[in-house]
């Protein structure tokens, strides 16, 4: 299949260098290398030396464009071929079917699922240029392309006596061609498509014309509705594809964050040498990576082992945290803890080169009422352990799903993390370290342009043209 086109590529925060954004970037790689024209947008100036290095990856001036608003990324990405939503936390909706969102974690949910519970048996349309009506007998008109959201299971007549229409989902597509045929469609969300610029009707039996209160509430909850614009839903991880289905209720696809693979031989190990990687972040701010909790892990495993620990800290620190860093390096004094704020790229190769163990500990003692908190993929992980480094993560989220088959690496408290390490610190690790190894390479950036073109592929087997200007 000829995939040779127009892609635009959005993202608000290019200056936040985070693994969100060489997803971005990786993905236009990817598409670059299959003959699209990639546009990036964002709203920043031209990012591209500081993502060279921090990421070194190129992304060429010619290809950004800076915006002000997401009303000039719809306008842009409405003439394009193939449009990504890759910015975290946008409510934008799509100019056009051929489109994927980038979630990396839904949002918005309870008050969408308490709005969603008022509206009791609801119908959610959606539409650039959106025609409903309601007849006497109860039943919608719909004279226009939408998207569907229906509750409960619905009937769907063609009402006009010339072309079609086409109706599909993830999981189905149908065809109305004559007038009256009728079809049946389960709880769900669809695409309603117009094969003609003739006047056509769908009509859905069974919702009377909405109240003035349903009208509001259909409204706010239309707001949030913005990723059931989007063909596709992309996600980093098993982990994050059970919670978007359950609060977005969105069939979403896997696609596994790009990770750079170095396959250079490492240093003489420090047995006893720990690196953590990860912004300094209270709890309170958000995903923390609970530097703190691993200062008490620490303490607890000197005063269990009498071998010459030591645990280096690494990560970024904003104006905003740096009350955080200083109330993690207080804890640490006296303790043999090597902060390494802001730490370059060769500062942080040094260390996964010398070092035998990684320690990883967000989602440590977070409520499990709160998902988003916990780790939704963990590319540092996965890059200590292709660098000969044995990780021992939390044992919810993203980390977990990466070292499933380790169960030996997963703790669930600080005082378990301790005695694991402890105890592989005394055992033979080579053939654990080539396994491990060979586990980092499954997350490469081969693998994700693979995953994501064959996704592309299945989005375009549509053939969904723009819709009219």
């Amino acid at each position: 299949m000829n995939l040779k086109g127009n892609a635009v590529i959005w993202n608000a925060h290019w200056e936040a260098l985070g693994g969100g954004e060489r997803y971005a970037l990786e993905l236009g790689t990817a598409l670059r290398n299959q003959g699209w024209t990639v546009t990036y947008l964002g709203t920043c100036q031209f990012p591209g030396p500081e993502l060279r290095r921090i990421f070194n990856m190129e992304m060429r001036e010619t290809d950004y464009l800076s915006v002000v608003s997401e009303g000039e990324v719809y306008q842009l990405a409405s003439v394009a071929d193939l449009f990504v939503n890759a910015s975290y936390g946008s409510r934008m909706r799509s100019p056009h079917l051929n489109s994927i969102y980038i979630c990396h974690f839904p949002f918005g949910i309870k008050v969408q699922h308490l709005l969603g519970r008022m509206l009791g048996k609801a119908l959610f349309l959606h539409g650039k240029s959106l025609q409903v009506s309601a007849d006497f007998q109860n039943n919608i008109l719909i004279q226009e392309e939408a998207e569907v959201r229906c509750n409960t299971e619905i009937e769907i007549t063609l009402n006009s006596q010339t072309n079609t229409w086409s109706i599909f989902s993830e999981n189905s597509n149908y065809s109305l061609a004559l007038s009256n045929q009728k079809v049946s469609l389960k709880p769900g969300l669809y695409f309603l498509q117009k094969k003609s610029k003739n006047p056509l009707t769908l009509k859905i039996a069974g919702f009377e014309q909405p109240k003035v209160k349903n009208l509001v509430l259909h409204h706010l909850v239309a707001r949030m509705n913005f990723k059931d614009s989007y063909k596709q839903v992309w996600v980093h991880s098993n982990y994050v594809k059970y919670w978007t289905n359950k609060f977005w209720r969105r069939n979403a696809l896997v696609v596994y964050p790009p990770v750079s693979i170095d396959k250079r031989k490492s240093n003489e190990k420090n047995q006893y040498k720990i690196v953590s990687v990860g912004r300094f972040m209270s709890k309170k701010a958000g995903h923390s990576k609970n530097q703190l909790e691993l200062v008490s892990a620490f303490s607890k495993l000197i005063r269990k082992s009498s071998f010459p620990w030591e645990l280096h800290l690494v990560g970024g620190v904003s104006s905003a945290q740096q009350k955080y860093f200083d109330k993690v390096q207080r804890k640490a004094k006296n303790l043999k803890v090597i902060m390494h704020p802001n730490a370059s790229l060769s500062e942080l190769d040094e260390l996964y080169s010398t070092s035998t163990f990684y320690w990883h500990a967000s989602g440590l003692n977070q409520p499990k009422s709160q998902p988003g908190r916990f780790e939704h993929f963990g590319i540092t992980v996965v890059e200590a352990m292709s660098k000969g480094l044995i990780p021992l993560v939390f044992n919810v989220g993203g980390p977990a799903e990466i070292l499933q088959k380790f169960p030996n690496l997963l703790y669930s408290s600080t005082k378990d993390l301790v005695e694991k390490t402890i105890r592989i610190s005394e055992d033979d690790v080579i053939n654990l370290k080539q396994e491990l190894m060979e586990r980092a390479e499954q997350f490469d950036s081969h693998n994700f342009h693979q995953s994501a073109i064959a996704n592309i592929e299945q989005l375009r087997i549509f053939k969904i043209p723009n819709h009219e200007k």
